[in-house]
């Protein structure tokens, strides 16, 4: 995945834009945020650019300041000074959306989306339109005027001839993982991973880690182990960095904290690593099997649950 936040002389940058089908896809498109100059837009955490993989071309960024995004009956609000942004790659669809408290959005596999449902138009005196369904949810996408209807058009074309063609969702699964960003916050999904496949992974020296949504996975040469993410007592994240401590914990915030037990790792991106800690803090209150750090005082540690703090203390070691 793309770790650059982009730079007026990078040539990744210049690669991008002359690689591009469309004249929607500039430098100042991939490379601003931080800066909400009246008018222009920015993200708030990273620059466009910092959102594509490595391999990744985008072809068309739509861009808008002031319209909400429609999510089958739901709307993601425009917050003002910030972008909202349809980007169709020779890969994926990104709809993202910048905003105070963050930038949220969403991936949308082309092999979910209805072709026979993509338009691209002109919608009033100066807007242009996108839209399409995928995964059985209404998608509409207000555009900027400065935006051609043309290129608008010829989006709508790349965007249809790729759903028809594409391999629904295991193209998209082969690469790897789909998420660099939160979510929005919509009751009705396009599209999310199955429970088996990791929302994130890192690596510490020789140690690989997958997170799932409710457990840790820990590979080290012929060594494994697998912790609950209910067990997780701390993950301290510093950019793509993450330190996690283990132990039990309770709704009244009692803790006991599992000696030796400690993990260190860096993610793919800083996004990752607060999509970790989000699934951890969403777990925290969830006591997998009642055991509670009142439990472990008086009954001590069940055989099978040492057994996976001792394994995993193992491979912290290494």
């Amino acid at each position: 995945m793309g770790l650059f936040d982009g730079g007026s002389g990078d040539e990744r940058i210049e690669a991008l834009v002359e690689g591009a089908r469309g004249d929607s896809v500039t430098e100042t498109k991939l490379t601003r945020t931080g800066s909400k100059v009246l008018g222009t837009g920015t993200f708030e955490n990273h620059a466009l650019a910092a959102f594509l993989r490595e391999d990744e071309q985008p072809h068309y960024a739509l861009f808008n300041t002031v319209y909400d995004v429609e999510f089958g009956d739901e709307t993601v609000d425009s917050e003002t000074g910030y972008w909202q942004v349809l980007v169709a790659t020779d890969q994926r669809l990104l709809v993202l959306a910048g905003g105070e408290d963050g930038d949220v959005g969403e991936v949308v596999p082309y092999g979910v989306v209805d072709p026979e449902t993509v338009v691209g138009e002109k919608d009033g005196l100066a807007e242009r339109e996108l839209g399409f369904v995928a995964g059985g949810v209404g998608f509409e996408f207000e555009i900027d005027g400065e935006v051609p209807v043309s290129e608008v058009r010829e989006a709508a074309e790349y965007v249809a001839e790729r759903a028809d063609r594409e391999d629904v969702i295991e193209a998209e699964r082969s690469r790897g993982l789909v998420y660099d960003l939160p979510n929005f916050d919509v009751e009705t999904p396009v599209w999310r991973p199955e429970a088996d496949e990791p929302i994130a992974a890192a690596r510490g020296g020789d140690v690989e880690v997958a997170v799932f949504d409710r457990e840790l996975d820990v590979e080290g040469g012929e060594r494994t182990a697998s912790i609950p993410l209910a067990h997780v007592l701390e993950v301290d994240v510093e950019g793509s960095e993450a330190e996690f401590e283990f132990g039990f914990a309770d709704g009244d915030g009692r803790e006991l904290e599992v000696e030796h037990a400690e993990l260190d790792v860096e993610f793919e991106s800083a996004a990752a690593a607060e999509r970790v800690a989000e699934a951890v803090e969403s777990q925290r209150n969830d006591v997998p099997d009642g055991v509670t750090p009142d439990d472990v005082l008086t009954d001590g540690v069940s055989a099978a649950l040492r057994e996976r703090f001792d394994a995993l203390a193992r491979l912290a070691e290494e």
